[in-house]
C-alpha cells in the first residue's frame, strides 16, 4: 500500500467502520505522562481522532472523535488523566483550548486565542500553567497561569535566523533552534536560550553541515536533538544529539540505516518529539512512531 493509503472493515452491513490496516496509529501528535501512558492526534482514517496507548505506544484505541465539531491541531496531557487540545471550531477562524480531566472521554473548551494562527509550540506544565507560540511575522508566545482560560500575549522577538523549533521546560524558560542560512553556512545549527519569558540570548554553535527536525529538554541540562547530516540527501543519516551540560557538548546516537529526511519529516517544522524520561522517547514521523528506551542509543518502529 502506498504511504497514507488504510483498509476500513465493516461488521455490521456499513454502519461503522474500524481502521485495521495498517494498525492505528497517531499521525498528528503525541504527548506522554510517562513512559507507559500517552496520548495522540489523528488517525489515516480520522484526523480529528484522540488516540491513547498504556504500552509506550505499541498498540493505540480511539478514545473519541473531534471530527464533526472540531479540528485539532496540538495536545499537551501532564498526566494519565490531565490534558489540554488547541483546536478550531468548524466552519470558524478562531483557536479554542479544550481541557479533560478524565482521560480524555469527557472535554471542557475553555479560553480562546486569536484568529486561528499557525501554532508551532503548546504545552502545560501543571495545572495552571502553559504556552502557545505562534509563528510567522506576527508570532508571538501567549502564557496562561489559570489552566487555559485566559492567555496573555507576550511579545517576542525571535531569534536571528530562528526556525520556529522550540523546547521549553517552563512557562518562562526555552530554547529555539537556529540555523544561520547564509552561503558559506548554510546548514549550520544554532540554539539560543530564554530565561525570562520575553528575551533570547545570542545563539551558539551546535553542529556544523546539519539541519534540525526537533528538539526537546529534558531539564535546563539535558536536551535531546534529532538532525540529518549532510542534510537533503538520499545517502544522509539521521542521528540524536544528546546534550547533559546545557549544550556545551553533544553526544551523537545514529538511528537505524534508511532514516532519513525524505522518509521521516512530516508537513510540518518541527516533528513531534519527546522524552517521558531519561530513558523513554518518540519521534512521530510521516511513516509511523519511533520509540527508545535507552536515552535514544537505539531505536525501534512501533
Amino acid at each position: 500500500m502506498n504511504n497514507g493509503d488504510y483498509l476500513l472493515r465493516t461488521d455490521n452491513g456499513g454502519n461503522t467502520w474500524t481502521q485495521v490496516y495498517p494498525k492505528l496509529m497517531p499521525t498528528q501528535d503525541i504527548s506522554f505522562a510517562d513512559g507507559q501512558a500517552g496520548f495522540g492526534l489523528g488517525a489515516l482514517s480520522d484526523f480529528g481522532a484522540l488516540l491513547a496507548t498504556s504500552d509506550g505506544g505499541s498498540s493505540w484505541q480511539s478514545v473519541k472523535s473531534f471530527t464533526q465539531k472540531y479540528r485539532p491541531d496540538k495536545l499537551s496531557f501532564i498526566d494519565s488523566k490531565t490534558g489540554w487540545i488547541l483546536s478550531s471550531p468548524v466552519a470558524t477562524n478562531k483557536t479554542v483550548i479544550l481541557h479533560t480531566s478524565d482521560g480524555g472521554g469527557s472535554w471542557e473548551e475553555l479560553g480562546s486565542l486569536p484568529d486561528y494562527m499557525e501554532i508551532h509550540y503548546f504545552r502545560f506544565f501543571d495545572t495552571e500553567n502553559g504556552i502557545v507560540i505562534s509563528g510567522g511575522q506576527n508570532g508571538a508566545l501567549y502564557r496562561t497561569k489559570d489552566g487555559g482560560k485566559t492567555w496573555e500575549s507576550v511579545s517576542r522577538k525571535i531569534p536571528a535566523n530562528g526556525i520556529e523549533q522550540f523546547a521549553f521546560i517552563s512557562e518562562i524558560e526555552g530554547w529555539e533552534i537556529c540555523n544561520p542560512g547564509d552561503y558559506k553556512t548554510p546548514y549550520d545549527i544554532t540554539i539560543s536560550h530564554m530565561t525570562d519569558g520575553a528575551a533570547w540570548q545570542e545563539p551558539t554553535e551546535v553542529e556544523q553541515g546539519a539541519w534540525s527536525y526537533a528538539l526537546t529538554f529534558l531539564s535546563d541540562q539535558k536536551a535531546v536533538m534529532l538532525v540529518e547530516e549532510p542534510p537533503f540527501k538520499p545517502d544522509s543519516r539521521m542521528k540524536l544529539l544528546v546534550t547533559e551540560d546545557a549544550g556545551k557538548t553533544w553526544e551523537p546516537h545514529l538511528l537505524p540505516e534508511g532514516i532519513n529526511g525524505f522518509t521521516i519529516v512530516m508537513l510540518q517544522n518541527q516533528l513531534p518529539m519527546q522524552f517521558a524520561d531519561d530513558l523513554h522517547g518518540w519521534i512521530l514521523s510521516a511513516y509511523g512512531l519511533l520509540a527508545t528506551q535507552d536515552g535514544g542509543k537505539t531505536w525501534a518502529w512501533q
